[in-house]
């Protein structure tokens, strides 16, 4: 549990950091899914992301893969992980990721797993 909590710390001052608004540790954990996140961070500051200028769908997609690319320079310190295996056929990113939160959550896997799969 620690490891989980250490990880949110970081990726919470990482996310702060990118994009330049400032988020509690608590919210990883309240907003469960990139996307959701995504959508949170939209919706609480529409100042910072240009709310009204694109669809709600639209708009959290975007902070979906800015919110990726931040999960993915953070772990760049980390050592090699190898190369996740490809999404299924029919299978879009968003729901291959939501996959592998689903299986952590679960305890399926751990965070390295997890990070090796989403990479």
């Amino acid at each position: 549990m620690a490891r989980i909590s250490i990880i949110s710390v970081e990726l919470v001052r990482d996310l702060n950091a990118a994009l330049g608004v400032e988020l509690k540790t608590t919210t990883l954990f309240n907003y469960s899914t990139v996307r959701k996140l995504a959508a949170y961070i939209g919706a609480e500051f529409p100042e910072r992301f240009g709310a009204a200028a694109a669809p709600a769908e639209s708009r959290a997609r975007q902070r979906s893969g800015r919110l990726k690319d931040i999960i993915r320079r953070s772990r760049g310190a980390g050592p090699a992980l190898a190369d996740p295996p490809p999404a299924p056929p029919g299978e879009s990113a968003d729901e291959a990721l939501l996959a592998v939160l689903k299986r952590l959550q679960k305890g399926e896997i751990d965070i390295a797993e997890a990070l090796a799969e989403t990479k």
